[in-house]
């Protein structure tokens, strides 16, 4: 059984392309069926984890180092899993890539006169 941190959350996600939850409770030992909801932009999102696992894993997404996978067959929005967004060495997550990149300024139309 494993110490259940970030890195090592991280890691163990990127030893498969999805990782199901159940995997991940099964690796780090976690016993029992409690439910986590987590809030994030698009609503409420239920995770079978306990609260420091779920909580982890939504602070991995939000720094753009993991993805979710919801599931498809309940009308909330329950995760089934997560998988490793992959990006080249310099490639920056997609927030700090909006706040770097410049905006591109309208062209100004040219009036004509009639």
């Amino acid at each position: 059984m494993k110490k259940l941190s970030k890195s090592t959350l991280r890691w163990y996600i990127g030893t498969k392309s999805l990782m199901p939850i159940v995997e991940i409770r099964r690796r780090f030992g976690i016993d029992g069926d409690e439910v986590t909801v987590l809030e994030d932009e698009r609503g409420k999102l239920y995770v079978g984890l306990p609260a420091h696992a779920a909580q982890a894993l939504e602070e991995l997404r939000q720094a753009g180092k993991i993805g979710y996978e919801e599931s498809v067959d309940f009308h909330a929005r329950v995760l089934i899993g997560a998988y490793v967004i992959l990006r080249q060495r310099n490639e920056q997550p997609r927030s700090e890539q909006e706040e770097a990149e410049p905006k591109p300024e309208p062209e100004a139309q040219p009036l004509h006169a009639a």
